[in-house]
């Protein structure tokens, strides 16, 4: 595989693999294969040179260990997390209160240019749950009786603290959101899918090879209307109706004049029964 800036950057926790347009990211906290504050600075960093850079168009997360997405966050250094959620003064200050760093790196994932995706391959708990729930797509390894995936922080007295409360409120709605986390349950893939935390479960054997097939079905397609597409889902649930069609009608009439659109779309009303994305370079920023 050929070298990339990406790869020359030296990290501690963090292994980069480039291949063409997709950048997967390995987490790496070996033997705890735990989430740390190191490993979210490390993070910080990455997003930031993704964001400015159009050569990127999915990035991928998944664990280095094998059997391992990762644990949980590490428990040594919570303290962490505690301190700078008590900074934020009750009450509830409003949009404006400071974030957590947890929900800062959070934030940066939903709005990344780019697709992303966690490929969850192994035991994914509590704070690295709630660092998955930020993603476009969890796919997640099956076939391993230890692979779990779940939120247990009451089980342990505390609660969610990162993110997990909000997002399976808006991912689930609130019945179902309140029974998972209220039981702390840590879920079987199956279970995780059937509630639909999980995107789509591949065999453990299989796994890395349906994933970089995932990824590679997302990066040939033209960039521009894949970040209309994350744009408009990612807001319009916040929006009047009226609103969101408006939106949606902007996100249309930009993405529709681009070179990119026009030259598939000319390619479809030619042959549209040999219409291939593979046979494009889709190039439009």
């Amino acid at each position: 595989m050929a070298a990339s800036r990406y790869t020359n950057l030296t990290y501690e926790q963090l292994i980069l693999e480039q291949q063409g347009t997709v950048l997967t990211c390995k987490l790496s906290n070996p033997p705890e294969n735990t989430l740390t504050p190191k490993m979210e600075d490390e993070l910080i960093d990455l997003l930031n040179r993704l964001r400015v850079d159009p050569g990127i168009r999915v990035l991928v997360v998944t664990g280095a260990a094998e059997g391992y997405f990762l644990k949980y966050f590490e428990l040594s250094e919570l303290d962490k997390v505690i301190n700078e959620s008590i900074d934020a003064e009750l009450p509830y200050p409003g949009e404006n209160c400071p974030l957590t760093t947890h929900h800062e790196i959070g934030n940066m994932i939903e709005t990344l240019p780019q697709v992303t995706i966690a490929a969850i391959n192994g035991i994914c708990g509590g704070g690295a749950v709630e660092l998955s729930l930020c993603f476009d797509f969890r796919l997640m390894a099956t076939g391993d009786p230890t692979y779990t995936y779940g939120s247990p922080q009451t089980t342990f007295a505390i609660c969610p603290g990162g993110g997990a409360a909000v997002r399976y409120v808006r991912m689930l709605g609130t019945a179902r959101a309140l029974d998972l986390l209220l039981h702390g349950e840590l879920m079987t893939p199956e279970v995780a899918l059937a509630h639909g935390l999980v995107s789509r479960l591949y065999p453990k054997a299989e796994f890395r090879d349906r994933v970089r097939q995932f990824a590679h079905n997302l990066a040939i397609r033209a960039p521009l209307g894949m970040q209309a597409v994350k744009r408009l889902v990612r807001r319009i649930p916040d929006l009047p109706l009226n609103h969101a069609l408006r939106m949606e009608m902007i996100e249309f009439g930009r993405v529709a004049v681009t070179e990119d659109a026009k030259m598939a779309l000319a390619a479809v009303m030619q042959d549209p029964e040999h219409f291939n994305l593979e046979q494009f370079s889709f190039k439009s920023r």
